[in-house]
């Protein structure tokens, strides 16, 4: 017994010097600014060198993106741009931005849009589309992923992704079935 109230003494001792060391060791707080005001205005003195004038942040615009009605569908565009020839980096962005707006409007008519992108000869906005197909989640999504991959223009490897978003669309949601019990 004697001992263990030895040991824990000891272990009490060391804390407490361990305390007092990093209270030695630790620098004192920088003193306080005083500031000074100006003698005309009775503002503030923006003059001294340790004071910092405040931060102001501009504002960036965020851009908005107007949802289209669930009865009016758009038409598809034109396939052409899509299957015909290997895309550029602008063509890239175009296609990629308007996969977006698609996306973004968690609709059949995103489908309608995303759904001739699934057929280009160019891998990034195919695999663009897919993962566009896959964040939309729908039924409709799923469909035209089977039916894209059923095609056979693609290559074997964005055919096994494109059913593999399929099934993973049809996958049941958790959410739905925990809001139902």
């Amino acid at each position: 017994m004697s001992k263990i109230i030895i040991i824990l003494a000891s272990l009490c001792g060391l804390a407490i010097a361990g305390v007092f060391y990093l209270i030695a060791t630790t620098p004192p707080p920088p003193a306080p600014v005083v500031k000074k005001e100006s003698a005309s205005t009775g503002a503030p003195d923006r003059s001294s060198r340790n004071e910092m004038s405040p931060i102001t942040y501009e504002a960036t615009p965020v851009r908005t993106i107007q949802s289209q009605p669930a009865a009016q569908t758009p038409k598809p565009t034109s396939t052409s741009n899509y299957s015909q020839t290997s895309a550029s980096s602008s063509e890239h962005d175009r296609v990629t931005e308007s996969i977006f707006e698609a996306v973004s409007t968690y609709s059949p008519a995103g489908v309608i849009q995303i759904k001739p992108m699934l057929q280009s000869p160019d891998e990034q906005i195919r695999s663009s589309a897919i993962e566009g197909m896959r964040q939309i989640g729908l039924p409709e999504a799923a469909a035209a992923l089977r039916e894209a991959a059923q095609r056979g223009t693609t290559r074997q490897e964005d055919r096994e992704e494109m059913l593999e978003a399929a099934e993973f669309i049809e996958l049941p949601n958790i959410v739905k079935a925990l809001n139902k019990s």
